[in-house]
């Protein structure tokens, strides 16, 4: 009840009178929060015990915010309470009011950069997105081998894109990235292998309708193989992330999705660059079902030195 509310904060956190702490709304209160971890405890047990409605704050262990398992109770409250309790236990943001309890996925999160925090912020918007009953359904060892149950809704691809890319690239923050429009984003590539990877994961489980991004292997982009679903914009996907992994583009936001034809690719001379772009080209220009159907035909195009070997798909 309300009395034992009072208590557990004002104990933990040392403030000079009960009387600083409102009963009408938990979520507005503008907490104080002095940094102890037993207070940020106290705290998140408070906000979700209110907004969740939990019978009792003994439901909740106060050993580690992070391996609690919060009974979701699927309100939209209850998310936001969650996700504010995550956030600012892993972030260690100084007070919880910081976060807006408007739109989880509009937040201007404030990203510390310690991997903790990132995790936390990417089952946030995963939960959040994707409408999924508990947090605890997200392990935190690895987000990129995360096996993400895909419910193919479009905000809920728009966060698993945010999500990889961020964790893989060492992103500074999840909100450099745009919600709009994930084919889009100018993803800001780090060079990093393991960025790469995640970019061509995320642009082509976007574009063409992947039920799982982890159904892409990370070994090699070039031996991938691609179900090609003849839809244009899976195969300017395709043509983005082929050429990007093989010429080492700097970025793939920086070839246009309007009209592959119509790309100046920037052949950087290497010869599996070379092959990519006669892939790319040969399967965009022929209505080819899938990029692996590949001809001789443009062995004499000018600057092309063509492989003859096919690539095939894995088993």
């Amino acid at each position: 009840d309300t009395p034992k509310l009072h208590i557990v904060f004002t104990i933990p956190c040392g403030f000079p009178s009960l009387t600083n702490i409102s009963t009408t709304s938990l979520l507005s209160i503008a907490f104080a929060n002095i940094g102890a971890s037993c207070c940020k405890v106290a705290i998140a047990h408070i906000v979700f015990a209110i907004a969740c409605g939990v019978p009792s704050l003994a439901n909740l262990s106060a050993t580690s915010l992070l391996s609690i398992a919060f009974a979701n109770t699927g309100a939209s409250c209850c998310n936001v309470a969650i996700a504010h309790i995550v956030f600012a236990i892993s972030c260690r943001v100084p007070s919880l009011t910081i976060l807006s309890t408007t739109s989880l996925l509009s937040i201007a999160l404030a990203n510390t950069g310690e991997s903790c925090c990132n995790v936390a912020i990417a089952h946030i918007v995963f939960a959040i997105a994707c409408g999924f009953p508990s947090l605890t359904n997200l392990s935190t060892t690895s987000l990129l081998s995360i096996a993400l149950a895909n419910t193919g809704e479009s905000c809920c691809n728009v966060a698993i894109a945010h999500i990889v890319f961020a964790i893989a690239c060492g992103a500074p923050s999840l909100t450099n990235l745009s919600t709009t429009s994930s084919l889009s984003i100018a993803f800001a590539n780090t060079g990093a292998p393991c960025c790469n990877v995640a970019i061509a994961h995320i642009v082509f489980a976007i574009s063409c309708e992947f039920p799982s991004i982890t159904k892409k292997s990370t070994t090699s982009l070039l031996s991938i193989a691609f179900a090609n679903t003849g839809a244009s914009c899976c195969k300017v996907a395709i043509a983005h992330i082929v050429f990007a992994i093989a010429c080492g583009a700097p970025s793939v936001a920086k070839k246009s999705t309007t009209s592959l034809l119509s790309i100046a690719f920037a052949n950087a001379g290497a010869s599996c660059c070379n092959v990519a772009i006669a892939h790319i080209v040969f399967a965009i220009a022929c209505g080819a079902p899938s990029l692996t159907i590949l001809s001789q035909s443009l062995s004499t195009a000018p600057n092309i030195t063509f492989d003859r070997t096919p690539i095939r798909p894995s088993a």
